[in-house]
């Protein structure tokens, strides 16, 4: 949020330095304050256009959109199918087997479980912050109803830290599963399950890669935003 000074602020601030004010007729637009020389001229069009350049959360928010619209929210929605198909074929075998100890029934709900906490990932964080991007405008400022603000950048850190945890809970599981791990040796899979699982911990992986991705671009999104804030405290 910009500031709004009164004249003799404008004043003061355009003419340190000086022991009177040599320049009148200042004007204010955004974070500058400039002397306009002739009635009609595009310096509001030009100082949004550095804004724009100078500000780089406006780069910061289009590296985001691009990357959620073509590599996250597709991966996890190849997460999601391959977790509900594969929890389909394996209760239906499950089913089946006369003995089955409670690791057969852990894998079931720990395959659904998991699903469920990335269905809402993907629809209440991934989609959600998706269209909420898209429909910024590129000269968006701070100020801007919608906008993303640093308490929104560190909040949206958090929830996506907050799904590693718990993506990572899942996957110690499943690879405890797929290796046949002491904890685990009443767990009899066949040849195709193991692959199968095996498919799912790659392209948990991918995805968890993904979201370190983004943690960094909100991190350095932040730094800058912290950043800009100071300089136009100081300015």
């Amino acid at each position: 949020m910009y500031p709004s000074f009164s004249y003799p602020e404008l004043q003061k601030r355009f003419c340190e330095g000086f022991d009177f004010f040599p320049f009148r007729s200042l004007e204010q637009h955004g974070g500058f304050i400039y002397k306009c020389y002739v009635s009609d001229d595009d310096t509001r069009e030009l100082l949004d256009r550095y804004s724009c350049q100078y500000d780089n959360s406006v780069v910061h928010a289009r590296v985001l959109l691009v990357k959620l619209q073509q590599n996250d929210i597709p991966v996890a929605g190849e997460l999601l199918f391959k977790l509900q198909t594969a929890g389909y074929r394996f209760e239906e075998r499950f089913h089946s087997l006369k003995r089955k100890p409670a690791v057969y029934r852990q894998l079931l709900e720990t395959m659904e479980t998991y699903h469920r906490i990335l269905a809402v990932y993907q629809h209440d964080v991934q989609q959600h912050i998706a269209a909420q991007l898209a429909a910024a405008p590129e000269t968006e400022q701070p100020s801007a109803p919608g906008a993303i603000s640093t308490d929104n950048i560190q909040h949206l850190k958090l929830v996506v830290q907050e799904f590693l945890r718990s993506t990572d809970i899942i996957y110690t599981f499943l690879e405890g599963c797929v290796q046949h791990r002491p904890d685990y040796r009443q767990l009899v899979l066949t040849r195709k399950e193991q692959i199968c699982l095996q498919d799912i911990l790659l392209t948990i992986i991918q995805l968890r890669n993904l979201q370190k991705d983004v943690i960094g671009i909100l991190k350095q999104w932040k730094q800058d935003a912290a950043r800009l804030k100071d300089q136009r405290i100081w300015n």
